[in-house]
């Protein structure tokens, strides 16, 4: 594992990439080599926040320098989902002091560096914009922080025509969330479900969506309170 990740950054240097500006929303991200789930409509962070507020940064294997692929074993996340890439299944990650790890089934088999070593995602950055849909519903239409989301523990959002929940994902500490009598359908749904893998809700109110068919994703779940 050492050489692997001794080769890893070797190539990264040979490639051209200056080591201060790998991490961050100038760095590697603008260059795709960073998976980014909002360009594929996971919520609105350009890298993955887990339940516990890492920010983890995983390297898209298809979008890094040839050379480098071919140095690299595995790191396909599987078959590629936003699923995979949460939960840390099959991927190589770096940290923002340039410490590359990889992981094979979730966190728990990290290699390569501690997992207390992964960044912990900046409190202040904004999640929710002034204006939006949530905001009205959560903050009287003001911006929202990170550190401010993770204060909504129960959520109701019940007859509000709502279609899209994924920006729902930065709230960590949901446990309970209404969202009955609304346009939720079978896809946005599952977004949502997916993102909240390893998320801290334990009860679903839904009833009333009448385009959710499939409920086959939501008799998955471990629910204490559920109404669908």
């Amino acid at each position: 594992m050492i050489a692997l990740v001794i080769s890893i950054i070797v190539m990264l240097i040979l490639a051209g990439v200056s080591i201060s500006a790998i991490v961050g929303e100038d760095g590697v991200i603008s260059k795709d080599w960073i998976y980014n789930p909002s360009a594929e409509g996971y919520g609105s962070s350009k890298y993955i926040v887990n339940a516990d507020g890492k920010a983890i940064y995983l390297f898209n294997k298809n979008n890094l320098p040839e050379e480098v692929q071919n140095r690299l074993v595995g790191g396909n996340a599987k078959d590629g989902s936003y699923y995979n890439y949460y939960n840390m299944n099959d991927v190589y990650g770096i940290t923002s002091n340039l410490k590359i790890y990889y992981c094979e089934n979730g966190s728990d088999s990290i290699s390569g560096i501690n997992y207390n070593e992964l960044d912990q995602d900046n409190p202040s950055r904004i999640v929710i914009e002034s204006g939006s849909k949530l905001s009205n519903l959560l903050n009287d239409g003001n911006e929202m922080s990170l550190s401010q989301v993770k204060t909504v523990n129960t959520l109701t959002l019940d007859n509000n025509n709502i279609s899209d929940i994924s920006g729902l994902k930065d709230l960590t500490q949901l446990e309970t969330l209404y969202i009955r009598n609304n346009c939720l359908y079978d896809d946005a749904l599952k977004i949502f479900l997916n993102m909240n893998q390893n998320g801290s809700l334990k009860n679903l109110y839904i009833s009333g969506n009448s385009s959710i068919i499939d409920i086959s994703i939501l008799n998955q779940g471990n629910w204490e309170g559920k109404d669908w």
